[in-house]
């Protein structure tokens, strides 16, 4: 028995006479195998119970502080906690399964180091930040993650009806963080969850919006980018790719744009890239910019006045352009919407569009197949036409 001085029936008497030593020492109880106090240099002494598990590992556990466990108490501690292992049930382990239960905050931490920053896209991590610092974090961060149950996180997402799509990517993560925990949870309390319908939003735009968005787009005082908002129109390209570009990615005389992976939404991760071709207007409006004198500088849209550093965003022109072609309402990332439904009306095939756009599956790409109200009569018209004329033909 480790560190035995001595052995005697523990009394609350005896165990007020053991002074402290410059180490640890214990005295072992005659009365209760395995049970004994251990005295610190401190002053302190405490109850434990030693015993042997079910694969003859040593262990020592604390029964609580003499001060607060009174003798009797602590042998009827150790003798349970020996007979219980005897039965083949270690109550100890249990506790240390409880201890080591991660708080939500600590399961983001781990969540964000180990998948979400060498995993995913720099944009997808900073949502996922966002989600957390805004949603998830300030009402759930501090429960351990045994205590998120259904009823709680049906309460927590009931409670932002408001905003149905934050709420529902606030879900989605939330989710992904309890399947981190899986070892410590028996199953994920966002199973079973009902999400907030999301309507699609209409990103067609008419000949009309297009022409007064591109005229507002010409007459911004940021030739640069408006250019680049005019480039993701023509392209379906999204916003990193175009502002991420080198001049060497273009071949203005084919009228290609090859887009390495490292500047694509989970290109690195998936090993994508993508050869895009350039319509006539797109090679123009590029070969015009770079004629502005642009071309002095690797970068196609570097910042004004540092040719070596790249733009890092175009809200304030694009905020301008929609403005002032009454869209209040239009998202950039629409424009990518629009690329894709334009060329679906026009006879280009889901796979050809995902191919352009970059995408890994047709069913990525069908999320853009929106049809027009002019689309939707089309159909309607034609299925009345076919049943007209059966009926017709049987007379």
């Amino acid at each position: 028995m480790p560190g035995a001085r001595r052995k005697v029936k523990l009394t609350k008497t005896l165990i007020s006479e053991c002074a402290p030593l410059r180490t640890e020492y214990a005295v072992w109880d005659t009365a209760c195998e395995g049970l004994h106090v251990r005295i610190f240099p401190t002053g302190a002494k405490s109850f434990a119970v030693f015993y042997r598990d079910e694969r003859g590992r040593q262990r020592r556990r604390s029964l609580g502080r003499t001060n607060d466990v009174p003798v009797d108490e602590a042998r009827k501690r150790a003798q349970a906690a020996i007979a219980d292992v005897r039965r083949g049930f270690d109550p100890f382990d249990e506790l240390d399964k409880r201890k080591s239960i991660p708080t939500l905050e600590e399961v983001w931490s781990n969540y964000l180091s180990d998948h979400a920053l060498p995993k995913k896209a720099t944009s997808s991590v900073c949502g996922d930040k966002q989600l957390w610092k805004t949603r998830v974090g300030p009402e759930l961060g501090k429960l351990f993650v045994d205590e998120i149950t259904p009823s709680v996180v049906r309460k927590w997402h009931g409670a932002a009806f408001a905003k149905p799509y934050a709420a529902n990517r606030a879900l989605s993560l939330l989710s992904k963080l309890l399947s981190f925990s899986s070892e410590h949870v028996t199953k994920n309390a966002c199973e079973g969850i009902d999400r907030y319908p999301e309507q699609p939003r209409e990103t067609i735009l008419t000949a009309e919006e297009v022409k007064a968005l591109f005229e507002a787009l010409k007459e911004d005082h940021d030739v640069g980018g408006a250019t680049l908002v005019q480039l993701l129109a023509h392209t379906g390209a999204r916003r990193g790719e175009a502002l991420r570009a080198k001049w060497t990615e273009f071949d203005l005389e084919l009228g290609e744009w090859s887009v390495p992976s490292d500047h694509i939404k989970g290109g690195r991760r998936h090993g994508i890239t993508i050869r895009r071709p350039l319509s006539f207007v797109a090679t123009k409006l590029i070969r015009a910019w770079r004629d502005c004198g642009q071309h002095e500088s690797e970068l196609v849209f570097p910042q004004t006045g540092n040719s070596s550093a790249r733009r890092y965003d175009i809200k304030a022109v694009w905020e301008r352009a929609r403005l002032k072609a009454g869209l209040p309402k239009l998202r950039l990332h629409d424009l990518r919407h629009n690329f894709a439904s334009m060329a679906l009306m026009n006879g280009a095939t889901l796979y050809e569009i995902g191919a352009v756009l970059g995408h890994r599956d047709a069913q990525t790409t069908a999320r853009y197949a929106h049809l027009s109200k002019s689309q939707r009569s089309r159909v309607a018209d034609l299925v009345g036409k076919s049943i007209s004329d059966a009926i017709d033909g049987e007379d």
